[in-house]
């Protein structure tokens, strides 16, 4: 008998980590398989075979990725508070279509976030970073699908424009502000299979994450 797929609900049922007066929200996807410690005190990106805490902890010279997982997610969000920076993923249910895969592409979108009420509740933000691109089930292709209004380039409430290959930067305006949309590369290790190492993700996360 064929086995159903189950819906999956986001971890997270608040819209994310904001601490006071964030002005950078970074946004991911949805959260790998979990074990059952990370399903008891969730936080973002809690997968050691993703490099994004390693990164981040490298670029303010803080070890992020030893001590006890609560021990690591207490010291995550001082980081994440003392720069300022909120961070959410933007899938709030799914169904992994093949059973314990943690990857973005094996799974099928039922809803996502509100963003943009997100956006309107935390004004103080004015950079947004995703850790994944326009691939399936990127987070920067399902925010700009959340966010876009299709035919509609003139109205800059909903209109955001093509990122340049090559250039993680785009200017835009939702909802009569402006933001700069900054696509980072992916902290996943698969990556370094296409050349992009861990030297050159730092590089970039030194470059573009708040000083």
């Amino acid at each position: 008998m064929e086995r159903k797929h189950e819906i999956e609900l986001h971890p997270d049922e608040s819209d994310g980590f904001f601490p006071l007066d964030a002005e950078s929200l970074i946004i991911g996807t949805f959260p790998p398989v979990l074990n059952e410690e990370e399903k008891a005190n969730f936080f973002y990106y809690p997968n050691p075979k993703k490099a994004f805490w390693q990164l981040v902890g490298d670029v303010y010279g803080q070890s992020l990725i030893h001590g006890s997982w609560d021990e690591r997610v207490q010291i995550r969000m001082d980081l994440l508070r003392s720069k300022k920076i909120a961070i959410t993923d933007i899938i709030l249910n799914c169904v992994r279509l093949k059973e314990n895969s943690s990857s973005d592409q094996d799974l099928c979108v039922n809803d996502c976030r509100d963003i943009k009420r997100i956006l309107i509740e935390h004004p103080t933000i004015k950079t947004i970073y995703f850790t994944s691109g326009t691939g399936k089930n990127g987070a920067e292709q399902l925010f700009r699908r959340k966010v876009s209004k299709p035919g509609d380039k003139q109205s800059q409430s909903y209109y955001v424009p093509t990122r340049q290959k090559n250039n993680p930067i785009v200017e835009t305006s939702i909802d009569g502000r402006k933001y700069s949309l900054i696509t980072l590369y992916s902290p996943s290790r698969m990556t370094n299979r296409r050349g992009i190492t861990d030297e050159i993700k730092l590089e970039q996360y030194q470059k573009y994450l708040p000083k």
